[in-house]
């Protein structure tokens, strides 16, 4: 079973490339008590910063998640996939498929374990 802890951080920021080539509907926004963005969208979800795929888990209802390192101790998750196009051990770039979705997908981006807010560039 897969699972997400979402332990708020500093107000740092990151500038991430956009998870969707589209513009996509936000269920879910970043807050302080709930650090972790939802979208709901069908098709390919993609890496926010280059970094190494850690692992990748399946959960009861045949969905993946996948939490990605980065340097400077930055982590990202990404869950709701329902295909995969990476694994584990794999070097990804950034923008790089991650997988695709059906209909939901949440994101959380991490510094040194913690949440932290994503700034997404254009």
């Amino acid at each position: 079973e897969s699972a997400m802890v979402f332990l708020t951080g500093s107000d740092e920021t990151v500038t991430c490339t956009a998870l969707w080539k589209q513009n996509v509907l936000a269920t879910h926004t970043w807050s302080e008590s709930e650090p972790w963005l939802e979208y709901e969208e069908t098709g390919q979800i993609n890496s926010c910063l280059a970094g190494e795929v850690m692992n990748i888990v399946k959960n009861r209802n045949n969905e993946y998640t996948v939490r990605l390192r980065h340097r400077d101790g930055y982590e990202s998750v990404y869950s709701g996939l329902t295909q995969l196009l990476v694994s584990e051990g794999e070097d990804v770039t950034s923008g790089q498929a991650l997988g695709c979705t059906a209909g939901f997908a949440a994101f959380e981006l991490r510094k040194d374990g913690l949440s932290v807010m994503p700034v997404f560039g254009d």
